[in-house]
This record gives structure tokens, sequence and C-alpha cells, in this order.
């Protein structure tokens, strides 16, 4: 069983963790490389390494920002 997260709790992470690298005149968010290796493991949206499926994200993946919120809280 999980236990929800609560809204407060979510809401000071993204302060800290950052939504990074949106696409310009989009509302398309890029992977980016891991800022201390330059390379894996890429992040995207608000710090997701692997998508819910189990993938790992690859640099070049795009999301929207609707999924970034949702992979946050399903993580």
């Amino acid at each position: 069983m999980t236990t929800p997260v609560p809204q407060q709790a979510i809401t000071l992470i993204q302060e800290f963790e950052g939504c990074h690298r949106c696409v310009p005149g989009s509302d398309l968010i890029e992977a980016y490389p891991d800022p201390l290796s330059g390379g894996e493991p890429y992040t995207i949206g608000w710090g997701t390494t692997v998508y819910p499926d189990g993938r790992r994200v690859r640099l070049g993946d795009t999301i929207t920002r609707e999924d970034a919120d949702k992979f946050f809280v399903s993580s």
C-alpha cells in the first residue's frame, strides 16, 4: 500500500528541484544530461530519470508539463 504525498511536500520539492529545459515556443519539456556526469542519468521534468513504465529517460525525449507533473507524483 502506498501513502499519498501531501501537496505541501510536493510543492516544496518542486521549488528546489525545478522543471528545467522548457522548449521555447511550445509546451514541451526536453530531457537533459546529468549536470555532474554530463551524460546519464538523463533527466526530464521534475527530476524523472525513469518513466512510470520502467523505461529510462533518453536524451532527445520530450514530454508535456502535464506529464511531468504526473510522473513526479507517480515515482
